[in-house]
């Protein structure tokens, strides 16, 4: 098999390399031959030039100026469990603009003047981890007026929509600082009834001591009086035993009034200053709960627009310039492809000729 291989192979032919130098020279010879078609062909390639350019100049001068209408909402906050959150995400306001509000607001004007079908659109972005709202449309100064109103109704359903949110969220904090206030004043009464029970019972102690000092003296005199007395006969008898009654009754009143000094009174004292002590730290507690309260309210902001929708300073999108270069471009490429066609088929006929 590789004798046969061997015995077909022809030794006398050299076997063939392309170098490097003559692809280049291949490359070079095709760009030869693209200019010179271009200046056979150069009416071609000028007239469709122009051609384009006049499109080009007609467009740039029909076309009117765009310009950016567009206004930057920021959305509310609120106040949940004691943190600040937005009143609702910034995605999903931006899906109820471009699912809702926007189709609702241009169904509105469009039935309010069926005879302007201008195809207005409005555009809205958020920034990455933003609670701002871009809310923008591109339109001529005819329509500026349009626009604007357009974009101001989309921003009011927002807010509107946003409101009804925050009214009712204030009216609850309302409720509950009136309440946390309420509680706050029956407690501080508390307090003065407190008070007021401390002072009479100071006073009823001043009056026990002084009670509890004549019975002792009542009592001293008493005894001073039985030693005086001769027990001997039955008169004395008689009086001794007049005067231990009433030495007895005396002591009893003593231990009476000295028992509730001592213990009754104290343990009464004791247990109003504890009462006085949790009223307040009840009173803190409320009061604190009603800082944080109005805290809340406070930090309630609802929907707004950070500035009027307002119309850019400069025309916006392709200018003028480079909509006239991209047709002269565009008529340069076309006019070089024409002429590569027109010239190819020109060669095919010439060659079709019959020879004379």
């Amino acid at each position: 098999m590789n004798n046969d291989n061997k015995q077909g192979a022809n030794p006398n032919v050299p076997p063939q390399y392309f170098y490097p130098s003559m692809l280049q020279q291949q490359n070079t010879t095709n760009l030869i031959d693209l200019y010179r078609v271009v200046l056979k062909q150069k009416k071609i390639i000028l007239i469709i030039l122009l051609i384009f350019t006049m499109l080009g100049v007609v467009l740039a001068l029909v076309k009117p100026a765009m310009y950016s209408f567009s206004t930057t909402v920021q959305i509310g906050t609120i106040s949940t469990e004691g943190k600040t959150e937005l009143i609702e995400s910034s995605q999903t306001a931006l899906n109820k603009i471009i699912s809702a509000y926007i189709p609702f607001i241009l169904a509105q004007y469009y039935e309010k003047n069926p005879s302007d079908r201008g195809g207005y659109t409005i555009n809205v972005t958020v920034p990455k981890n933003s609670d701002i709202l871009n809310i923008e449309a591109r339109g001529s100064t005819n329509q500026e007026t349009v626009y604007k109103e357009l974009i101001g109704n989309v921003v009011k359903k927002l807010i509107g929509d946003h409101s009804n949110i925050t009214i009712l969220k204030i009216k609850n904090f309302e409720v509950s600082i009136a309440h946390a206030e309420n509680v706050l004043a029956s407690t501080k009464d508390n307090a003065k009834l407190i008070a007021a029970n401390t002072e009479r019972l100071d006073k009823t102690s001043e009056l026990l001591s002084t009670q509890l000092k004549e019975k002792k003296e009542l009592l001293a005199h008493a005894l001073k009086n039985r030693s005086n007395v001769n027990s001997n006969n039955a008169t004395g008898a008689m009086s001794v035993l007049l005067i231990d009654s009433e030495i007895q009754r005396y002591q009893q009143m003593i231990d009476q009034v000295e028992k509730y000094l001592l213990i009754d009174l104290n343990q009464q004292r004791n247990e109003l200053e504890k009462a006085l002590s949790d009223n307040l730290r009840a009173q803190n507690d409320e009061q604190n709960l009603i800082d944080q309260l109005k805290n809340a309210l406070v930090n309630i902001s609802n929907t707004k627009a950070v500035v009027p929708v307002m119309t850019s300073i400069e025309p916006v999108g392709t200018s003028k310039i480079i909509i006239l270069l991209i047709t002269v471009l565009i008529g340069l490429t076309i006019g070089i492809f024409t002429a590569l066609i027109y010239d190819f088929f020109s060669d095919i006929a010439k060659a079709n000729q019959p020879a004379e």
